[in-house]
C-alpha cells in the first residue's frame, strides 16, 4: 500500500528546500562540489544539485553545515509557513579544515577512503609546489 504523508507547514515539489538552502550555503563560500566533498566526506551533493535526489538524509545535511561552519535556524510564521535558514557560527579557513579532514580519514577511515586520501594529499602538494594557489 502506498502512503501519502502531506504536510501543511512544509510544501515542495521537486526537491526538498533544505537542497536549496545548501546549494546557497555553498555558493556563498565559494567553494566547489569536490572541495566540500574533501571538507566534509559527503559524496552525493552533486545528486542533491544536480541529480534526482528529491530528500536528503539529514546526517549528510549536518555533515556538510557543521563542515562549513553553519547551523540550522529554521523559522515558523504565524501562518504556519516553514522558513529555513542556514547561518554561519564560525569563520574557517579552507586549508586548515581540508588538512583535518585528510588526518580523520588516515586515521580512522577504510582502506578505499585511505587510498584516495593519499592520492589527493600527494596530488595537492605537488600542486602548491609549482607556486600555484588553490
Amino acid at each position: 500500500m502506498a502512503r501519502i504523508t502531506i504536510r501543511r507547514t512544509y510544501r515542495w515539489k521537486d526537491k526538498d528546500h533544505i537542497i536549496d538552502a545548501c546549494r546557497t550555503m555553498v555558493e556563498d563560500e565559494g567553494l566547489s562540489l569536490g572541495q566540500c566533498k574533501d571538507l566534509c566526506g559527503v559524496t552525493v551533493l552533486n545528486n542533491w544539485f544536480h541529480g534526482d535526489t528529491r530528500r536528503p538524509n539529514n546526517d549528510t545535511v549536518c555533515a556538510l553545515t557543521n563542515a562549513l561552519g553553519y547551523v540550522r535556524q529554521d523559522s515558523l510564521d504565524k501562518d504556519g509557513n516553514l522558513t529555513i535558514r542556514l547561518v554561519k557560527q564560525r569563520e574557517w579557513d579552507y586549508r586548515d579544515e581540508y588538512e583535518a579532514q585528510a588526518n580523520w580519514v588516515l586515521k580512522y577511515g577504510t582502506a578505499k577512503q585511505k587510498e584516495a586520501t593519499k592520492k589527493s594529499l600527494a596530488a595537492d602538494r605537488k600542486f602548491k609546489k609549482n607556486g600555484h594557489a588553490k
